[in-house]
């Protein structure tokens, strides 16, 4: 999905390092929130709950997808910070 932010030669682009930013400013902004852990959802309705764990796992896919794309470090430790 993300292998389109590599040109043909590897070398990355303005976009590929903006693209690569912003999820990391939206990842942070997740776990600043608390949508890492369930007991962030517990005193909201279930609809919004399911949203918030949704947007923070895209989150996660995307940085994950974007960082071996570019050949560079996840943000977030696998899976030990989070509650799954």
């Amino acid at each position: 999905m993300a292998s389109f932010l590599v040109d043909d030669f590897g070398n990355m682009d303005i976009y590929s390092l903006l693209c690569r930013t912003y999820i990391g400013l939206a990842l942070r902004n997740c776990v600043q929130l608390g949508l890492h852990s369930r007991i962030s959802s517990l005193n909201v309705p279930i609809i919004q709950a399911e949203i918030q764990k949704r947007l923070f796992w895209t989150c996660y896919i995307l940085d994950r997808q974007i960082s071996i794309a570019l050949g560079r470090p996840v943000r977030l430790a696998p899976l030990t910070s989070v509650a799954v």
